[in-house]
């Protein structure tokens, strides 16, 4: 072996004609190297720990400091510098010791002809120990950082033989699905999934066909719960290049598929708003385009000059319903206008609800008379115990809104309304005999834009925004509302808002 950059050697020895025997030895073998002799314990110690020693030639013999007590303190504290011995005679039994000491070999001084090839090759052995060394650190902090890799990913490692038995599974597992790695290993992978049959054929195909394999499933966690997964997976290979498991990447996908079920259901919903905004402006054509006919006409029958009295009180009569009817309408929007932009503030005031019901028996009277219905109000305290505070625009926009709908569809019959108690709230109730609502309508009637009846020839008029008024308004209040209904029997709606009396 070359050995081309120069080496620093330490040699203890008290014997300078030796001292300068050896070093004359080294020279010869082709080196660079910094020789320094050290004749004592002192000077030995001083150039061990101050000159970056690269190897060390002792003899054994000194007087008051042996080569073997050189060596002891070398392999506690330099046990990669190389120690050679060049010494004299001695027995087999020091020799022994001097290698279990850690010495990389010995050379007598009778024979320096060793010495060389002996410098080179613990030199050699040396820089091989260092490079596996090195080769060892550079790997253990590989494994440690793919350890640290594995043990902190947030996906799920998992690797399996070919019938499913689990036999690695990262930490990650725990978050995903409640089990340690240690309750998971040795068993079977299907247990951590709910369609175990479809799961089993993806599996079978895989080994089958020996491609990636990437699908989405369910999985079911230890506490019974699940969750939405995808998997990537794919075969991994022995020495001889056959199929021996699966390996796969399991990531939890279940914040996605709800941020898609969310996506699917905002879209349905803008799709139902944008079918119900296209009927309402058909309803409000109609409703607009209706009495304004109604008007147009009767005025233009107003400049008949051979017109009647009797006639003239009747045209104008209903220019005037018609007008009515208008004004509902684009008040209505204008309700639901306000309330989109947040220009609707409440206003609290203390009333007795006992002469606000009769007052509202009153207004609704007349109406239920001309159209042949009854109707019936309903107190639940005497006079001096019936106050409430409440914003009292709101609940009458709300009772009339919901009044009127009971006059207009009930064709016979009667109407109750009134109030209860109940703990620290106030239930209203509206009940008629009308046509009822179905089912499957009760819980979307309260929607902007919805009626009962959506088609261009309905009976009933209106643009379905009176009850989404209504609700704005008692969630506004922090209240209920909620409806029961048959068809063709009647429905009675509820409406529950705090007394803050």
């Amino acid at each position: 072996m070359l050995i081309t950059e120069k080496i620093k050697i330490l040699h203890l020895e008290d014997d300078l004609n030796d001292s300068e025997l050896i070093s004359s030895a080294i020279a010869q073998g082709e080196m660079q190297i910094h020789y320094i002799n050290a004749t004592n314990e002192t000077d030995f110690i001083y150039h061990l720990n101050n000159d970056n020693i690269d190897l060390i030639l002792a003899d054994y013999h000194l007087p008051g400091y042996t080569g073997l007590d050189a060596l002891k303190v070398c392999s506690l504290a330099y046990p990669d510098i190389p120690f050679i011995f060049v010494s004299g005679a001695m027995g087999e039994e020091v020799a022994v010791e001097m290698l279990q000491y850690g010495a990389s070999d010995y050379i007598l001084k009778q024979n320096l002809t060793r010495l060389v090839p002996a410098i080179k090759y613990a030199l050699n052995q040396k820089k091989l120990v260092l490079e596996k060394r090195k080769a060892e650190i550079k790997l253990m902090q590989s494994e440690r950082k793919y350890r640290n890799i594995f043990e902190t990913m947030q996906d799920v490692f998992c690797r399996t033989d070919l019938t499913g038995k689990i036999l690695v599974i990262s930490p990650s597992i725990h978050r995903l699905t409640g089990y340690t790695p240690s309750e998971m290993l040795n068993k079977n992978i299907l247990v951590l999934y709910e369609d175990k049959e479809a799961f089993n054929k993806k599996m079978e195909l895989l080994k089958k066909q020996g491609e990636v394999w990437d699908f989405e499933t369910i999985s079911k966690c230890k506490d019974g719960t699940l969750k939405y997964i995808s998997i990537n997976a794919h075969l991994f290979y022995d020495d001889n290049d056959q199929p021996c498991g699966i390996e796969s990447i399991v990531r939890d996908i279940s914040t996605r598929k709800k941020a898609e079920k969310e996506l699917i259901a905002a879209k349905e919903r803008a799709e139902e708003s944008d079918r119900l905004k296209s009927a309402f402006l058909a309803n409000i054509s109609h409703e607009i385009r209706t009495p304004m006919t109604g008007i147009m006409g009767f005025a233009d029958l107003l400049k008949d000059n051979d017109l009647e009295g009797k006639d003239k009180k009747l045209y104008v009569n209903m220019i005037q319903e018609a007008g009515d009817r208008m004004l509902n309408l684009i008040e209505q929007i204008i309700y639901i206008s306000k309330i989109d932009a947040e220009e609707v503030h409440l206003n609290y005031t203390t009333f007795n609800l006992n002469e606000y019901i009769k007052q509202l028996f009153q207004f609704f009277f007349p109406m239920a008379k001309k159209k042949g219905l009854e109707l019936f109000c309903h107190q639940a305290h005497k006079d001096d115990l019936a106050m409430i505070c409440t914003d009292k625009e709101k609940l009458d926009a709300i009772f009339v809104n919901v009044l009127t709908n009971a006059l207009k569809y009930t064709p016979e019959g009667k109407i109750e309304y009134g109030y209860r108690k109940i703990d620290d709230s106030i239930e209203f109730f509206v009940e008629d005999t009308g046509i009822g609502i179905a089912k499957e309508q009760q819980q979307v009637i309260f929607n902007r834009f919805y009626q009962v009846e959506q088609s261009h020839s309905r009976k009933y008029e209106g643009v379905g925004l009176g009850l989404s008024i209504c609700k704005a308004y008692i969630d506004m209040l922090d209240g209920n509302i909620s409806v029961k209904s048959d068809l063709g029997k009647g429905s009675e709606f509820f409406f529950s808002i705090p007394n803050f009396t």
